[in-house]
């Protein structure tokens, strides 16, 4: 009784006060909430839903730390059964070690990834000084180098779960989706040895995780929603920074980016600063946050390797004399007459470009020897600096200065340098050779040389931008000086052409008349210098121009180091050596490519992934080896690939027959596919409204007014708010003479445009329908069999009924109709009406495909990280498939959960979940002892040929 009075007295409230201003928000009284203030307080300390609330969370919990052990048990078991270095564990092993040495090397992957690597390597008190090949030795504890790298794979099988609920996923199936990738033998093999897959399948992971989480984090702007962009963008830069393949989740990202703010135009608040505040705010979290990322990796990078080692030479001349040890800074400080020396392109190349001598002679000129660029060092790159005309030395200290006259003599091949003149314009004819002078003799044109018209005399020319150099010897490594042919007057150039055919890939050395000194690849440093006479007079004054090592001393080194990117010269110096050895690294990972001439079992072919046509031996396969196989759970693995596949061809067959029943809108109106607006509207309310807002946790209560009406959205329901009554009851008198009762009438129906093209998102007209779904909809929960029957009423006068409300413009009476819960929206036909049961099974085949949205991300994530593949050169293997493999498992998983709710009961899901679940870990136990490693003979584990193709029992696996 006292419920029923107060809940009078607010109505009563609400009728005494039309005119108030309560258009403006068109929003509904609480009552229950009044009333709940006056009502006593219950005596138990919390309500049942409270209750129920924490179970279902513990239960997420439990099944967290569930998950999260199996994973555990599924990496871990028997990790340090193999007591050998296993496949690439010799590489990165290798690189890791060269961190706690501090040497610096190259590879073709970026940093961050073999770093932490490095770290397992520390903890596991590895000193670096065994070098990964063969068996480990006993001061080696590789089991907790193994535990540590597998602990990041780990972490993938519970993220799993939560990527999954938030894809909308039901507990059951989120379970199912980590278990699959739990059960996934090919992904649990890769975990268990020292290589970067399972650093770059977690942070592929988090990538995933990350933005799922972003996309349902609520109010644009809020602190979850920055907490969630910035957490994306930090994966992606670790990604990016384990391995290049990580550009792909970046441009996932990025697609998916560019189509939120497309949807932001058709948004009913539209407007342009909103536009670029989004705009901004996705450009500060998903391209400056992973730059910053990649560039910490390097510094990092940078900070730990501080000595000289094997990929020095690859680094231009400037970074390597901020190594300590550099060779360079022990060598005779001044370049004289009599050097041997070695002359290098400064900035010729990512790589440094040596003058190169080779014993092959020209294809069109069988008199002189190829002089070429070569970026390996070798004895051919020795040349001894001689004066003009003569080869006698006078003095031992007589120096080599600006403007110095010099020939440069080849110490293998006893020979000189020469330009020879050529009646043609081509870069064949500005070549210069290697040639003896006595055989020049033999040519009718030949003159005896002078200082002036020898053909073997260069001039230096000093091109320092420091002024202090200018006054002093050549310096190796520091001075900068170009090659002028006093006879030809030209200026020796480094090209970046590759001479493929007779020039073995080596690169062109040209004498060009039309270039100045100072232009790029003009300049030519001392790389390496040898003077006998002058070594004893050497003054070693090696040092460390960059002082990283004293970061290293330091018990805060880590940090000390971070202080360093406050300083802008440092940070421009960071940026031009990571775009550098960025681009290195592409260029080495392109140069990969695969003989095909050689036969070599372990590599294989793109198009073979998605069949598991030819997995891996990882290691020896003899009986009394113990045997690891890369081969995944072949349950799993062609499944999600049949789901990656026939998904996009189902959308564009949903497509097609959308397109061609369209056309025909306007003849029938029992087709559910044949009502074009009907269609068009509700995906388009879909796009842009649920799926940029689907688990919004913004407003409570929010309207949007136009002038054919209003969309009223409160909590999880959608209200749709008419004007001008009269003439829907009119219409609807019209079009069905038979109905009595328009007061309680199935039918709705708003008055729109007759144009068809209302529907489109970017008409005029559609731009007036306003609408937005609101918080926290599981719009998989709705079956039409429990859809109950709509409360459609119409009122004639806001008196009549709490809800109504006044027209924001006109002031005219609204009419009310009281919705579904969303994602029930009304079908409306632009024609006319709908009835409520057509709408019904409207709803349900727009839902069906509006529910397979959710795999959108995982169907793109796949093959936005498969299909690059087919166009690379490089060698390939079947690991390069895994972070594709990763999205199509658990599509598999969304997929499976999406037609059990839909077409089977709450019984036959869970029958078909076990049944999933079942066949899954029967796979992964058979093929387990290959997982976690066989030391029998092969023969004895039978019933494992699954495939013909499979190399298991014999070695048929060809290129």
């Amino acid at each position: 009784m006292f419920a029923s009075k107060m809940r009078q007295r607010v109505i009563n409230s609400k009728v005494q006060s039309p005119t108030k201003e309560y258009h403006d928000s068109c929003i509904e009284t609480d009552v229950d909430e009044k009333l709940s203030r006056s009502r006593p307080r219950p005596t138990s300390s919390k309500p049942l839903s409270s209750k129920i609330k924490d179970l279902l969370q513990n239960i997420d919990f439990l099944l967290f730390t569930f998950l999260f052990l199996l994973s555990a048990f599924t990496r871990l078991y028997q990790i340090g059964k193999l007591g050998k270095v296993t496949w690439d564990e010799s590489h990165f092993g290798k690189f890791g070690a060269f961190y706690i040495n501090h040497t610096y090397y190259h590879d073709v992957h970026p940093p961050l990834a073999k770093m932490l690597i490095g770290l397992a390597e520390h903890i596991a008190g590895h000193n670096g000084t065994f070098g990964f090949k063969g068996n480990y030795p006993p001061y080696v504890n590789y089991s907790l180098m193994r535990i540590q790298v597998a602990f990041y794979s780990m972490l993938i099988v519970p993220f799993s779960y939560i990527i999954c609920k938030n894809l909308g996923m039901s507990r059951k199936a989120s379970f199912l989706g980590a278990l699959f990738v739990a059960f996934e033998n090919a992904l649990c093999v890769i975990s268990r040895f020292i290589l970067l897959d399972s650093y770059l399948l977690l942070f592929t992971c988090m990538v995933l995780l990350s933005f799922t989480g972003f996309r349902v984090s609520g109010k644009p702007f809020s602190r979850k929603w920055w907490l969630w962009l910035i957490l994306t963008g930090v994966s992606l830069g670790l990604v990016v920074s384990t391995k290049y393949v990580g550009l792909f989740s970046i441009g996932m990202v990025g697609l998916f980016t560019i189509s939120e703010l497309f949807n932001e135009l058709s948004k009913p608040d539209f407007t342009y600063k909103n536009l670029f505040n989004h705009f901004i705010a996705r450009a500060i979290g998903l391209i400056f946050v992973p730059l910053v990322i990649y560039l910490i990796s390097f510094h990092f990078h940078f900070t730990l390797l501080y000595k000289t080692g094997t990929g020095a030479i690859r680094m231009p001349i400037d970074f390597q004399l901020g190594l300590s040890g550099n060779e360079l800074d022990l060598q005779a400080s001044e370049v004289a007459y009599g050097s041997n020396i070695t002359l290098a392109g400064y900035n010729s190349d990512p790589e440094m470009l040596m003058i190169n001598a080779n014993k092959g002679i020209y294809p069109k000129n069988n008199l002189h020897q190829r002089i070429t660029l070569f970026r390996n060092r070798n004895a051919n790159n020795h040349f001894i600096v001689l004066p003009p005309l003569t080869d006698n030395i006078t003095k031992v200290d007589n120096y080599v200065h600006d403007g110095g006259l010099i020939r440069l003599k080849s110490s293998i091949f006893n020979k000189t340098i020469h330009y020879i003149q050529h009646n043609t314009n081509t870069l064949e004819s500005k070549e210069l050779a290697l040639t003896n002078p006595q055989a020049l003799l033999k040519d009718s044109k030949y003159r005896p040389p002078s200082k002036e018209t020898a053909d073997d005399v260069f001039k230096i020319i000093y091109s320092n931008t420091d002024s202090k150099l200018n006054k002093l010897a050549i310096k190796p490594g520091r001075t900068h000086f170009c090659l002028y042919h006093v006879n030809r007057k030209c200026i020796l150039v480094a090209k970046s052409e590759v001479i493929k055919n007779w020039g073995r890939n080596q690169h062109r050395l040209i004498c060009d008349e039309n270039i100045k000194c100072g232009a790029p690849k003009t300049k030519w440093i001392v790389y390496g210098h040898k003077n006998k006479e002058l070594d004893k007079f050497v003054t070693k004054d090696a040092k460390d121009t960059l002082s990283l090592q004293k970061h290293l001393k330091g018990k805060y080194w880590v940090a000390t180091s971070v202080f360093r990117l406050l300083n802008i010269r440092y940070v421009k110096w960071l940026l031009k050596y990571t775009l550098l050895v960025t681009r290195m690294n592409i260029k080495s990972n392109n140069n990969l490519i695969p003989d095909r001439n050689k036969y070599n079992k372990i590599e294989s072919e793109p198009l073979d992934w998605p069949f598991l046509t030819s997995p891996m031996r990882m290691n020896g396969w003899g009986a009394k080896d113990t045997k690891y196989y890369l081969i995944g759970n072949p349950i799993v693995w062609w499944s999600s690939t049949l789901v990656c596949l026939f998904t996009p061809l189902i959308a564009i067959l949903l497509y097609i027959v959308y397109k061609r029943n369209s056309k025909n809108s306007t003849t029938s109106k029992t087709s559910l596919l044949k009502t074009n607006p009907h269609f068009v509207m509700l995906n388009s309310l879909w796009n842009f409204g649920v799926d940029t807002c689907a688990s919004s946790t913004a407003r409570k209560t929010s309207s949007y007014t136009s002038n054919i009406g209003s969309f009223r959205t409160n909590k999880n329901k959608v209200t749709l708010i008419y004007s001008n009554g009269d003439e829907m009851i009119s219409s609807l008198k019209k079009e069905h003479p038979d109905e009595q009762n328009y007061s309680q009438t199935n039918y709705i129906t708003p008055q729109f445009s007759n144009d068809p093209s209302f529907i489109h998102p970017g008409s005029s007209t559609f731009k007036n329908i306003q609408a937005q779904a609101l918080t926290n909809i599981d719009t998989t929960q709705f079956d039409e069999e429990n859809i109950p029957q709509a409360k459609k009423q119409f009122f004639d006068s806001p008196a009549t009924h709490p809800q109504s409300s006044y027209h924001s413009d006109t002031l005219s009476p609204m009419r009310e109709i009281e919705t579904l819960t969303s994602p029930e929206i009304k079908a409306i036909d632009n024609n006319g009406i709908q009835s409520f049961s057509k709408a019904s099974r409207l709803r349900k085949r727009i839902d069906k495909i509006s529910k397979l949205k959710g795999i959108n991300i995982l169907i793109v994530g796949y093959f936005i990280h498969y299909l690059p593949f087919l166009f690379m050169g490089r060698v390939m293997y079947l690991h390069h498939y895994l972070p594709s493999l990763y999205f199509a498992v658990l599509a598999l998983a969304y997929f499976i959960d999406y037609y059990s709710r839909r077409y089977l009961s709450k019984r036959m899901q869970i029958v078909n979940f076990v049944f999933w679940v079942a066949i899954a870990t029967f796979a992964f136990i058979l093929f387990s002892p290959l997982t976690f490693g066989y030391n029998k003979d092969i023969k004895l584990l039978k019933y494992r040929l699954w495939k013909s193709t499979w190399n298991i029992y014999e070695d048929v696996h060809k290129m």
